[in-house]
């Protein structure tokens, strides 16, 4: 019985922590969003010796793909700033 309740238990702090991280990735997302936002249209990628900012978001440190980083942004305008 006691390994039963161990093994609940134990399912029971796996799916909180799944639910957290998830919580945390959303917000994370729309954190990273902002920023990026902000580095595009402030244009602040050339300060840091890239030329564009899709040389800025494609360097190897971060190699986003270019279409989900307009798709993050476009979600953060609309969700985020706009309420």
């Amino acid at each position: 019985m006691n390994k039963d309740l161990t093994l609940a238990d134990k399912v029971f702090e796996v799916d909180l922590e799944i639910h957290r991280l998830k919580d945390d990735i959303n917000k994370n997302i729309y954190q990273l969003a902002g920023l990026l936002k902000e580095v595009r249209d402030k244009k602040l990628y050339k300060q840091l010796d890239f030329d564009t900012f899709e040389s800025y978001i494609a360097q190897p440190e971060l190699s986003f793909d270019r279409s989900n980083v307009y798709k993050f942004i476009k979600i953060y305008e609309v969700f985020i700033e706009k309420y």
